[in-house]
């Protein structure tokens, strides 16, 4: 655990044991994240008295898309940035990147990433635009959630990527995948690859591909489901992919052979689903034949 996980836990804490009073004393960046997190009750987070309260009351929600900034519920006035410190007391609720961006809105989605943000999607953009936005991106990626046009997967968003896939990340962070095609980028399965590399080793909590991705042979398959020296690190995990087309005999017959029970319902439509019981975590696989995609659940056993 990293001193910004040990961190975070013990304001959990705090939190829990209503030790508000600890609260105006700490850092601003500290504020930032519990107040922006959801099902914190910002109505009485408003009302502490000091610093945070302060800053509570202060802090704005805004979205960012190719046009500019503007705070929630104001889409008709936007306004951009020219410098990181006017993101102070901001909450960035959504980062869009399209196509079709000014010079000044690109500018403006470039310092977005600097700021402390919850969600960004990204469309299929031109490379031009994809590369002024997220160049020189910060190491620390605060998203919850990130929704990637697979279209657009050209270098600057590689490297974006090395960054989310190397560090460990908030455990509520979702990654989704849609729109793919082999021709726009030679790299996707690489890409997708590493996707899988981070989701085994912790780093990614979930990570779901859509039908339109490169599928994943049986052999690879196999590959994937081989926890040997997996440890779990949050409470659920998730990965959704998609596999070649296979019946179900020669399905059943690959879980058997990595060690994976089906488990008889009830209810014998879709999905099917398979489990095996670890030392320390549980594995579900969904299975659906008619879409030829799989859901693979680790569950952490306490």
């Amino acid at each position: 655990m990293d001193r910004l996980e040990k961190a975070q836990e013990a304001i959990g804490i705090i939190a829990t044991k209503d030790q508000t009073s600890l609260f105006p004393f700490l850092p601003p960046e500290i504020m930032r994240d519990i107040a922006t997190q959801r099902g914190i009750n910002r109505l009485k987070i408003k009302q502490l008295k000091g610093a945070f309260g302060d800053f509570a009351n202060k802090l704005v929600n805004v979205l960012v898309d190719s046009e500019g900034a503007f705070v929630e519920g104001g889409k008709a006035n936007r306004f951009q940035w020219t410098e990181a410190s006017q993101l102070n007391g901001l909450n960035i609720l959504v980062i869009f990147v399209k196509s079709e961006s000014t010079p000044e809105g690109v500018n403006t989605l470039r310092l977005a990433l600097r700021g402390w943000y919850e969600e960004v999607h990204v469309g299929y953009a031109e490379e031009e635009v994809l590369e002024e936005v997220f160049k020189d991106a910060p190491t620390l990626v605060p998203a919850k959630e990130v929704v990637v046009d697979g279209r657009a997967l050209g270098p600057a968003l590689l490297r974006f990527f090395q960054l989310v896939f190397s560090r460990k990340q908030d455990k509520k962070l979702k990654l989704t995948f849609r729109g793919c095609n082999l021709k726009d980028c030679p790299n996707i399965i690489t890409f997708r690859n590493h996707a899988i590399t981070a989701f085994k080793n912790g780093t990614i909590p979930t990570c779901l591909f859509d039908e339109s991705w490169p599928s994943l042979s049986l052999e690879e398959l196999k590959r994937l489901l081989d926890f040997t020296d997996f440890q779990p690190v949050y409470e659920e995990a998730n990965l959704c992919f998609n596999i070649k087309v296979v019946n179900a005999n020669t399905f059943d017959a690959l879980m058997t052979d990595v060690g994976v029970t089906k488990v008889e319902l009830d209810n014998k439509s879709e999905p099917s689903i398979y489990q095996v019981d670890k030392p320390n975590f549980t594995v579900q696989i969904s299975w659906k034949a008619s879409c030829h995609q799989i859901r693979v659940k680790l569950l952490k056993r306490k």
